[in-house]
């Protein structure tokens, strides 16, 4: 198992390291997606679930059990999809190994956000972690590059790097995880 999550409706999506994913529903197990390494799931405020992998793209599965499947063969730039969140107007951020997505799930317009060495952008293209605190800006955790403060309105970063030996920055550079109380 790699991956747990609690939905509305009762549900537990249960992502495994080979077997795709599972859903408990009623006392009931459902094998949803039959393939895949699930790294995350997510519910977004539409009760759509949204299911990153290692080497498969992501799933969408809406409220009536329509599964849709994306991967670079469609527009992803790769196929390891690390998580997920949505902003305050209704977009996806889809964290990859190769940059940041927002998508418009009722346009399909999407856009790609990596690391581009310019003052002011992301720090590290692969995000492992995304969280939307209470203002709606996005906190975004890298595979070596720290913490990255995003307001998705202005396009605008703040950076919190590792800095060895001293306290007033973070102790190591890879974020996985980050939550809110």
């Amino acid at each position: 198992m790699t991956s747990l999550f609690h939905a509305s409706h009762k549900r537990l999506w249960i992502g495994t390291d080979n077997s795709g994913l599972y859903c408990l529903t009623n006392g009931r197990l459902s094998h949803t997606v039959s393939e895949g390494q699930i790294t995350t799931v997510y519910e977004d405020s539409h009760h759509n679930i949204w299911v990153g992998s290692w080497s498969n793209g992501f799933w969408t599965i809406t409220p009536n059990s329509k599964i849709k499947n994306t991967t670079t063969s469609d527009w992803l730039a790769t196929n390891f999809v690390r998580t997920f969140c949505e902003d305050n107007s209704g977009n996806m951020w889809i964290g990859t190994y190769h940059g940041l997505y927002r998508l418009d799930p009722k346009t399909g317009e999407h856009r790609l956000f990596t690391a581009d060495g310019m003052p002011g952008s992301l720090t590290n293209s692969s995000i492992w972690s995304i969280i939307k605190d209470n203002q709606g800006t996005l906190w975004l955790g890298t595979y070596f590059g720290g913490v990255n403060y995003f307001n998705p309105d202005n396009e605008i970063y703040t950076r919190y790097r590792a800095m060895p030996g001293s306290t007033a920055g973070l102790s190591f550079s890879v974020v996985e995880c980050l939550s809110l109380p």
